[in-house]
């Protein structure tokens, strides 16, 4: 961090100009009034003009009516264009923009929030937070199973003496403070893993808007432009932050870890030492805001993937066209020169006559004579193959399969394959795991995952035998 580059950020970098420009209190409070309080990632255009028109009458009815001069519309205007406050796109359905706020305004609407005094700053939680992270690394780091059993050993003895102690009536429970140091940080890293979605997103969108311009400009071949926009969304996926994600997005889409996360909030909302933290308390909408973050990110995705199907489609069009155009221009030649016949025209050709071979020309099919047994005497012979495997063909009941489904799905919301043979186990091999997908199929109640994959431990013939198939969830 040396001088040029805090001018370069003071001149490039978004957020220090939101917070250096003459109108900073308007700017940065009504993004927070109306993005960051409610936890709202995009609103449309019509609501957010409206919701400026009314900030901008209030203001005016307290200062006077000649601060900012300018309107609603020109200030969201500066705010898309010049100063790339907001992010202005079209939904996937609708011809009404909608408008979001880009991570470096977020940071800076954070930085504010954080020069606010606190009237109270835990420390023991972090220290611990800190001591937890780096033994949690010095454990899991190793190659060495040695050293992962000394650790968890370690973990054991630990948790031993806690029985003891709280057997033998040494129970200390979390005081107030205690508990209230944790509850602020826990909301605090909420609110800013929600916040740091923005970005990844952001790099999403930024490839989708790179990918369009390269459609457009590219002049090479489709092989060509498509390694390019696979090269770079592979960097994405495999980079720190893709592989992060992918891991979080998992742990969060497990049914058991999102009961955990609710059973949690229920118990802990309900102390009565949180009673009036919980009134304004990010942490009950956490769970739906982290989902809603998430499938931001993978909706941005799946846009990307549109667009290359569109552009591949766009250039198989234009290339069959481009292919009629030049049959249709040899078809005119061709009837110009049967009305004007070139007089002394002549080719040579290497052989007396050209070797032709037409598809119309060959010979049909000829079936050959029958055989005539009629002086062979046969007789019975004998061979020892077991034949039974013929008749043995096990049928699958799909309705039997169906009232498995129906009755795990009585209990909880959503169920994924390994669950429901965890509970029925596979006794007719691979084809009864290829009747579940049918039967999910068929019933429309079933979210297929590609990318997440679920491996499957059968026994087939006594021997078993491990599958990886797509991750299969059955819904209600």
């Amino acid at each position: 961090m040396d001088y040029e580059y805090i001018k370069s950020l003071k001149t490039n970098n978004p957020a220090l100009r939101a917070i250096s420009s003459d109108s900073a209190p308007l700017t940065l409070s009504f993004f927070h009034k109306v993005f960051i309080e409610p936890n709202r990632r995009s609103i449309p255009h019509q609501e957010l003009l409206s919701l400026l028109d009314d900030e901008l009458y209030n203001l005016r009815q307290s200062y006077g009516e000649y601060v900012h001069k300018m309107t609603a519309k020109q200030y969201l205007a500066l705010w898309c264009d010049s100063n790339s406050y907001l992010s202005k796109r079209y939904p996937d359905r609708g011809d009404e923009p909608i408008y979001d706020l880009t991570p470096s305004i977020v940071k800076a609407i954070e930085w504010l929030s954080d020069l606010k005094p606190k009237a109270f700053v835990g420390t023991e939680s972090r220290l611990l937070t800190v001591f937890n992270i780096l033994r949690e690394i010095d454990s899991k780091a190793s190659d060495s199973p040695e050293r992962r059993i000394q650790e968890l050993e370690r973990t054991k003895d630990e948790i031993d003496r806690e029985i003891d102690l709280i057997s033998k009536g040494g129970y200390k429970p979390f005081s107030e403070t205690q508990i209230r140091e944790r509850f602020i940080e826990a909301e605090e890293t909420a609110r800013r893993l929600v916040a740091d979605f923005r970005q990844v997103e952001q790099n999403v969108r930024d490839l989708d808007k790179e990918a369009r311009q390269l459609f457009v400009t590219a002049d090479a071949p489709k092989g060509a432009v498509l390694d390019d926009v696979f090269e770079r969304r592979e960097s994405i996926t495999t980079s720190d932050q893709g592989c992060s994600f992918r891991s979080f997005w998992e742990f969060l889409m497990n049914p058991v870890r999102q009961q955990e996360l609710a059973d949690l909030l229920d118990n802990i909302l309900a102390l009565e030492v949180l009673e009036d933290m919980v009134q304004e308390s990010f942490l009950p909408d956490a769970k739906y805001a982290l989902l809603d973050a998430g499938r931001a990110v993978y909706k941005t995705t799946n846009r990307l993937a549109d667009q290359l199907r569109r552009y591949i489609d766009d250039r198989v069009h234009l290339e069959n066209k481009r292919i009629m155009e030049i049959i249709r221009d040899i078809e005119q030649k061709a009837l110009e020169l049967k009305e004007h016949q070139p007089q002394d025209f002549c080719f040579g050709i290497d052989e007396i006559s050209p070797e032709i071979d037409l598809t119309m020309a060959r010979t049909l099919h000829k079936a050959n004579l029958p055989e005539d047994f009629s002086g062979v005497v046969l007789e019975d012979g004998v061979v020892d193959i077991d034949v039974s495997a013929l008749f043995n063909r096990e049928d699958i009941d799909y309705g039997e399969l169906s009232d498995r489904i129906g009755g795990l799905l009585r209990d909880q919301d959503q169920i994924t394959l390994p669950e429901v043979i965890n509970r029925y186990p596979i006794t007719k091999g691979v084809s009864e795991i290829v009747a579940y997908f049918e039967v999910g199929h068929d019933s429309g109640k079933v979210v297929v995952s590609g990318d997440q994959k679920d491996v499957l431990n059968i026994s087939i013939d006594g021997r078993d035998t491990q599958l990886k198939v797509p991750r299969l969830i059955f819904t209600r």
